[in-house]
C-alpha cells in the first residue's frame, strides 16, 4: 500500500548528504531511509571518520545498515521507535552535538523536536517520499467481501490510511470491522481515530511480536470468523 519515489527536493537531499561527514550522529528512521540514502552517502563519503556514528530507530533499520556494510549501529533493543531511541543513554546529553535525521519526506519530526530541545545542532535529510501505489485492489476487496480475510497487519499509519483510500468507500464498512494489527500505541490511537473498530498494537515492529500478538488474540479472531 506504499510506494517510494525520490524526494521532491533532490537538491536539498544532496546538500544534506554533503554534511554527513560533519555529524556526530546520523540517525536513520526506517530501512527505506537506508536504501534511499546510503548510495549517495557512499558516493560523497567513501570513508567516514570514526567520530561519525550511525543510529537506527529499530532492529530492522540497523540490520539494513549492517547489510550495507556499516557495523556498530546503535539502536534501542526493546522499544523500536523514536521514543525508544531518545531514551538511550547516548542521547541524554547531546548539547552542541551535530545530529542528522535521515527520513522520508513529510515524516514524523519528533526526533528533531526533542534533539532541538536538548540543544543539539539538528539537520533533517529527506531521502525519499512515500506515494500511493498504482495497484489493483480487487483481490483484497474480494477477500474482505467474502470474509476470507480475518486480520490485517499494517506497518505504519500511512499504510493504514492508504489501505482505506485504495479499497474505496464502498468496502469501508467491512474494512473498519476487520481487526487491525499495528506497530505502536501511537498508530493504534490514530487508526482508532480514523474509524477502525478493533486495533491491536504489538510490543515492537518485529515479526515475532506480530506472531505473538496473533497467537494471543487467536480466540478473539476465531469468534469473529464464526
Amino acid at each position: 500500500v506504499i510506494a517510494f519515489a525520490p524526494p521532491a527536493d533532490e537538491a536539498a537531499f544532496h546538500t544534506a548528504i554533503k554534511a554527513v561527514g560533519h555529524q556526530d550522529w546520523v540517525i536513520f528512521n526506517s530501512p527505506q531511509a537506508v536504501v534511499a540514502a546510503i548510495p549517495a552517502i557512499r558516493a560523497v563519503w567513501p570513508s567516514l571518520a570514526e567520530s561519525v556514528r550511525f543510529a537506527a530507530v529499530g532492529a530492522g533499520t540497523a540490520k539494513a545498515l549492517n547489510v550495507a556494510g556499516y557495523a556498530g549501529v546503535l539502536y534501542p533493543k526493546d522499544e523500536w521507535s523514536s521514543e525508544g531511541l531518545l531514551a538511550l543513554p547516548e542521547f541524554q546529553a547531546v548539547s552542541g552535538q551535530h545530529i542528522m535525521v535521515v527520513r522520508g519526506e513529510g515524516g514524523r519530526q519528533f526526533l528533531e523536536k526533542i534533539f532541538n530541545e536538548r540543544d543539539a545542532v539538528v539537520q533533517s535529510c529527506e531521502a525519499y517520499q512515500r506515494v500511493l501505489p498504482d495497484c489493483d485492489p480487487a483481490a483484497c476487496r474480494q477477500a474482505l467481501s467474502d470474509q476470507s480475510l480475518q486480520v490485517i497487519v499494517a506497518g505504519s499509519f500511512e499504510s493504514v490510511n492508504n489501505l482505506k483510500l485504495l479499497l474505496g468507500e464502498d468496502i469501508w464498512p467491512i474494512l473498519r470491522k476487520t481487526p487491525l494489527i499495528v506497530m505502536s500505541e501511537r498508530v493504534e490511537k490514530l487508526a482508532t481515530e480514523l474509524g477502525f473498530q478493533t486495533v491491536w498494537a504489538t510490543k515492537n515492529a518485529s515479526r515475532q511480536a506480530v506472531l505473538a500478538l496473533i497467537s494471543e488474540k487467536k480466540e478473539a479472531l476465531c469468534q469473529k470468523i464464526k
